[in-house]
């Protein structure tokens, strides 16, 4: 599989919110499989946190599938429906 990401960083949107926005979601509620929030973060993450941890995430789980500054204009099946 592969993966675009638009910007040079992983949850690039994230850092472009206002400031003092946090999730509304407990932080255990928010995390993905296998990659839990790091010890330091707080209860409700903030939005730069939560960037940081998307683009991690990116960088270390899902490396050779991610390319940054691609911008998709369509998209089809493969020959083999997949």
């Amino acid at each position: 599989f592969v993966v675009f990401e638009r910007e040079v960083t992983a949850g690039h949107s994230w850092r472009t919110r206002y400031p003092r926005l946090h999730l509304h979601t407990v932080g255990a509620s928010s995390q993905l499989p296998g990659w839990p929030f790091p010890d330091h973060f707080p209860e409700y993450v903030s939005a730069s946190d939560l960037a940081a941890y998307y683009d991690g995430y990116a960088r270390t789980v899902l490396a050779p599938h991610v390319r940054y500054n691609a911008t998709v204009t369509s998209a089809k099946p493969a020959a083999d429906g997949k």
